[in-house]
């Protein structure tokens, strides 16, 4: 093993009272400090009394002697100093025991020499190293390297999270250390302290930064609703549903943007025609924005309950009451297709074979791109997760897990394939696999074979999200967000604040992806090589 060059430095304190009487009631402390560690730049001084504490950080690049507090109250305190250099702790001593008296000023002094700490080394030194979280726990090797019979007690904190750790007298410890115990914000370089302490209180720390997954960059914004943001490549944005009624420009390149203001709570999905997006606000009005001039182009009133949009080529389709709506993107200028007879329950499915829309009479109905009527299909229950095309027929997907095949004269094909859990959020069809999220469950099929169902121990709440080779990206409501390969086990990407919600996964080389959480904040995180 290699030894690691140690930034802990030795220290002695040597208490007084000194000095003649002081224009006040109480007493003062003040600190003289001798051979400084190498790099030191400030010092925190940290004062507990009985019934108070007082905290300074002072400017100190040399010895000297320095007034810390002027007015303490009398009576035994605690101190503890910490020299930095910059953010980074170089030596700490704790539970040093003074006496502050009337009207004086006690001195305590520090002598930083040439030996006198506890030191520990850690196997590979204590460079920078990468570790992505999905590799699975961190494990260090820590070895005392003074050769001092007296025993070492070493504490371990993570992003600042206390890690239990085994008695450590002598010799060598392996640490096993999860990263995502550091929460709730999972950062993308991951600190690790080690504090060795004789009789806890003289102690030496070194600080290992691990990096685990790599953040791009991170941004804020308002609360974000439960929508799947909406990629614009050609725009170089990634479009973001807010509680507060806007509709979030993000640039890919960094997370600046800009904010469109809407009459009212989104709670719809965002769908793109050209330069314009459509979204439906809670009342009830479609609004169609200019990506361009960033601004709210033209705006319909529906009248009706409405369903999410979807886009196929210069036109937006949706459901308004029990109508299936054509709307054309540039000026907003609608045309009623059909009437179903019953109010659609869902986005209509629209591609170059035309519609698939579904009621809550449990009807669905196959139309051309004009509207006429192709074929009618009966299902079980009504279907209010959008109906998707899937192999050489259509699948209809309930919320209590079930699962019907149509052919495209309507007719049913197969037999009913029940899924465990309930579904309320969108499923896709997958490089010929149907990828359907149900509570804590993410199911694939490929029409032939029993599902493979990948389990997890929280709720899913981001809708899966195709990524390359198979694979499909969800966020957990603990925070995780995790990539699914189509064969092998699940792999933790990254832990975001909690309720990770949809991700939005870029044209890249390897695996990079945009994802937003219920409190607002989004980030673009990039996977490790070999993820």
């Amino acid at each position: 093993m290699t030894a690691a060059r140690s930034l802990w430095v030795p220290l002695w304190a040597a208490l007084l009272s000194c000095g003649g009487p002081l224009d006040r009631q109480d007493g003062a402390l003040v600190l003289r400090l001798d051979e400084l560690p190498a790099g030191t730049d400030r010092v925190l001084v940290v004062l507990q009394t009985s019934g108070r504490s007082f905290e300074r950080d002072l400017e100190m690049r040399g010895p000297g002697r320095r007034p810390v507090f002027t007015a303490v109250p009398v009576g035994p305190a605690q101190v503890e100093v910490s020299l930095y250099a910059g953010e980074q702790l170089l030596a700490r001593q704790v539970g040093l025991q003074i006496e502050i008296e009337l009207d004086r000023e006690v001195e305590l002094a520090l002598n930083f020499a040439a030996s006198g700490l506890p030191r520990v080394a850690v196997a590979g030194g204590v460079g920078p190293r990468r570790h992505p979280t999905w590799a699975g726990p961190i494990v260090l090797e820590i070895e005392e390297v003074l050769g001092d019979p007296r025993p070492i007690e070493l504490s371990v904190t993570v992003a600042g999270e206390p890690e239990p750790v085994a008695s450590f007298s002598a010799g060598r410890l392996t640490l096993t250390l999860d990263p995502l115990r550091a929460g709730p914000l999972l950062p993308a370089i991951l600190p690790i302290e080690l504090r060795a302490c004789w009789d806890l209180t003289l102690c030496s720390v070194e600080r290992l930064d691990v990096q685990v997954h790599r953040q791009v960059w991170a941004a804020g914004r308002p609360r974000l609703l439960n929508v799947p943001p909406l990629l614009v490549p050609e725009q170089g944005l990634v479009v973001f549903s807010g509680e507060d009624g806007g509709l979030h420009l993000v640039e890919v390149a960094n997370g600046t943007g800009s904010t469109i203001p809407l009459s009212g709570r989104l709670s719809k999905t965002i769908a793109q025609s050209g330069e314009v997006l459509a979204v439906v606000d809670e009342e009830q009005v479609l609004h169609g924005v200019d990506l361009v001039e960033r601004r709210v182009r033209w705006s319909t009133p529906l009248g009706a309950r409405s369903t999410g949009v979807a886009a196929f080529g210069e036109h937006f389709y949706l459901g308004v009451g029990s109508e299936i709506w054509r709307v054309e993107a540039n000026a907003g200028l609608h045309q009623v297709l059909a009437d179903l007879g019953g109010t659609v329950a869902t986005t209509p499915n629209v591609d170059a074979q035309g519609i698939i829309a579904a009621d809550f009479r449990g009807e669905l109905t196959f139309l051309d791109l004009e509207g006429r009527v192709l074929a009618n299909a009966r299902a079980d229950a009504p279907v209010v997760i959008p109906p998707l095309r899937f192999g050489d027929g259509v699948v209809a997907i309930y919320q209590n897990g079930k699962v019907l095949r149509f052919n495209n004269s309507g007719e049913r094909s197969g037999d009913a394939l029940e899924l465990a859990g309930t579904v309320v959020l969108p499923a896709v069809v997958h490089e010929g696999q149907l990828v359907v999220a149900s509570q804590r469950n993410l199911h694939f099929w490929n029409g032939v074979d029993p599902p493979r169902t990948v389990a997890f121990a929280v709720p899913i709440l981001g809708a899966p999200t195709p990524a390359p080779d198979g694979a499909v990206v969800v966020g957990l409501r603990s925070g995780l967000v995790v990539v699914v390969p189509a064969e092998g086990e699940a792999k933790i990407l990254s832990r975001l604040e909690e309720l990770a919600l949809g991700a939005a996964v870029l044209d890249t080389p390897g695996l990079e992806l945009i994802v937003g959480t219920a409190t607002g904040r989004i980030e673009r995180l990039r996977a490790e090589e070999g993820f």
